[in-house]
């Protein structure tokens, strides 16, 4: 007789556990550079750049896979009550920020460690 055919989605679990193995190592790699690398945490520069990338990553998870889910979730015209939500709720993130952390402009001079790092 004729084996029977693996579903489809066998191999795509394989996949997918491959896939995160190596966006766990991944992350232990970016975790870990900053503790090897004492010039990195030295440069303000260099941690903004990592700050700036690791909110990118966020926002692109929500907007890419949460948004879309959640205007599925709301059903009929639920992509406007998603996006509405979305917005409100990096509104509320942004003026938690602003507030905690004062109305005032973040500094563009070199400070003596990026200048010494050759920034």
């Amino acid at each position: 007789g004729a084996a029977a055919a693996a579903p489809p989605e066998a191999g795509a679990l394989g996949f997918k556990i491959g896939l995160a193995v190596l966006l766990c190592a991944f992350n232990a790699m970016c975790w870990a550079a900053p503790l090897r690398f004492k010039r990195f945490t030295g440069s303000s520069q260099k941690l903004g750049v990592a700050s700036t990338f690791s909110g990118g990553v966020f926002l692109a998870l929500a907007f890419g896979h949460m948004v879309p889910e959640a205007a599925e979730a709301f059903g009929e015209g639920g992509a406007a009550a998603a996006c509405r939500w979305t917005l409100g709720g990096y509104l509320l993130i942004w003026a938690v920020e602003r507030l905690a952390n004062g109305a005032e402009a973040p500094s563009s001079d070199l400070s003596a460690s990026d200048a010494a790092a050759g920034a």
